[in-house]
């Protein structure tokens, strides 16, 4: 049972990484939008989205290892 759940976080892992990177890639094409559009609220958006991401990906990061000690 310890295999599978090791699986499973770890998967679950790498997914929520993979995705947060797609996110600050879209957050850093809304911030050059905003930037060479003139539209200021496009770029905060965009580095307001990043901060989020970011804060996401720590929470995630903080989750797995913290289950992965409880499980060991």
């Amino acid at each position: 049972m310890e295999t599978y759940a090791a699986d499973w976080i770890g998967w679950a892992f790498w997914i929520s990484a993979v995705i947060a990177v797609i996110a600050l890639i879209g957050a850093g094409i809304m911030m050059m939008i905003g930037r060479f559009t003139g539209r200021g609220a496009v770029s905060a958006d965009g580095l307001r989205q990043g901060v989020w991401v970011c804060a996401g990906a720590c929470v995630v990061a903080t989750a797995t290892s913290i289950i992965t000690g409880i499980l060991s």
